[in-house]
């Protein structure tokens, strides 16, 4: 979850909340609080500002350089591995 979670905010560009991230990686909310609170923890995401949410302002997480550079490592690995399955098929 982990690692889905700092791909997926690369690729959002922009700050997302732990319901947009639930949504977009089809996920409970609670599963992707708890990872985000991990990932938080690490220094891997910080809180990039809020989001309205109904009458709450909820946080919008973004990634930090070590996070992007985390993503990064993560996305070429994921890159790599495909390349190996396609030599093999």
């Amino acid at each position: 979850m982990n690692n889905r979670i700092l791909l997926t905010l690369r690729a959002s560009h922009r700050p997302l909340t732990i319901g947009e991230l639930a949504t977009k990686l089809d996920c409970e909310w609670r599963t992707a609080a708890k990872a985000t609170m991990h990932l938080y923890t690490q220094r891997y995401i910080f809180p990039d500002g809020d989001k309205r949410h109904g009458t709450e302002m909820v946080p919008a997480w973004s990634l930090t350089s070590a996070g992007e550079s985390l993503a990064g490592e993560i996305r070429a690995a994921q890159r790599m591995e495909e390349a190996s399955d396609d030599d093999e098929a």
